[in-house]
């Protein structure tokens, strides 16, 4: 029997999710929560055997819902089920406590290994966010591209990989606006990227966003 707890806003989707494990694991016992702190209650008061995490009501975060959810039940392997399918979204997850990551527009034959993975207490990563995760770490297996960055450049994309946006930044920093978009057209040439979805990618591989940040301290 498998236990599954769901968390998603929309009853539709509840039931659709529902209905779609019952018919490939036959028996199974579910836990609806419309609401965070509900599935926080459920997962307090029973052993599930997953829990599957989808659209967040109100303005919480999923990594902010899956930490919750793992401080109260630790063990427990969560599924995320999201509208997003980059690669820097999987890696956050990941490292937040997630045992699986599936966008919404994966083939149904996704979700059925992802749920059979972590019933059985294995980890599930699906093919292309593994094909994403390779490339990464391969581009990133040579000399870390950010030693070549100045103290300024390396604590913008430090920020960016935060979040920010470049107006964010520019008054975190006492800066104008077009000087943080010079250190960030910097930046981008030095490590050979041409975005701020790349420059999230490489910073969360690479554990950028545990450097200190300090304001408007360092030189350029």
């Amino acid at each position: 029997m498998t236990k599954v707890l769901i968390l998603e806003a929309h009853q539709v989707v509840r039931k659709g999710l529902e209905h779609f494990i019952e018919c490939h694991f036959k028996g199974s016992v579910f836990g609806e929560a419309a609401t965070v702190s509900e599935a926080l209650r459920l997962a307090t008061g029973q052993d599930w055997n997953l829990a599957v995490i989808g659209s967040i009501p109100g303005e919480q975060s999923v990594l902010e819902v899956l930490k919750e959810l793992k401080r109260v039940q630790p063990s427990l392997p969560v599924l995320i089920l999201s509208i997003y399918s980059e690669v820097e979204d999987a890696i956050r997850v990941y490292q937040a406590g997630a045992a699986g990551y599936i966008s919404k527009d994966s083939p149904r034959e996704e979700l059925v290994k992802a749920v059979s993975y972590l019933s059985e207490g294995r980890g599930y990563v699906s093919a292309a966010i593994a094909e994403g995760l390779a490339a990464d770490l391969q581009r990133s297996a040579g000399e870390p591209c950010h030693l070549h960055l100045s103290d300024r450049e390396l604590e913008l994309v430090c920020l960016i990989a935060s979040g920010k946006t470049l107006g964010q930044i520019a008054d975190q920093l006492g800066l104008s606006d077009k000087t943080v978009q010079t250190y960030r057209a910097r930046a981008l040439e030095k490590m050979r990227m041409k975005t701020n979805a790349e420059i999230i990618r490489y910073a969360v591989l690479n554990r950028l966003e545990d450097l200190p940040v300090r304001g408007s301290q360092h030189s350029a």
